[in-house]
């Protein structure tokens, strides 16, 4: 049983048709595809291969005494207020 040409899957007959489907044009289009998804990542690569190092900054010498001195608090002893009842 032959099935109507319009069910077929590929028509064979158009010369650029069969040129896409040709083992070479499937082979660098693949090469091709395979470069556009690993150059972004080589790029990357690169840039970070190339930047130069994150140093830890110098060592400061320890400092003791506070950044500023601030007054003492203004405290003093007391009770809460009482609850309402409610």
């Amino acid at each position: 049983m032959s099935s109507p040409p319009n069910l077929k899957i590929s028509l064979t007959s158009n010369a650029f048709a069969g040129l896409v489907r040709s083992r070479p044009v499937r082979i660098a289009s693949a090469i091709l595809f395979a470069l556009v998804i690993v150059s972004p990542a080589a790029v990357v690569f690169a840039v970070v291969w190339n930047s130069p190092s994150v140093a830890q900054p110098a060592a400061a010498p320890i400092d003791t005494e506070p950044a500023r001195l601030l007054p003492a608090p203004d405290v003093q002893q007391g009770s809460l207020p009482a609850t309402a009842v409610n």
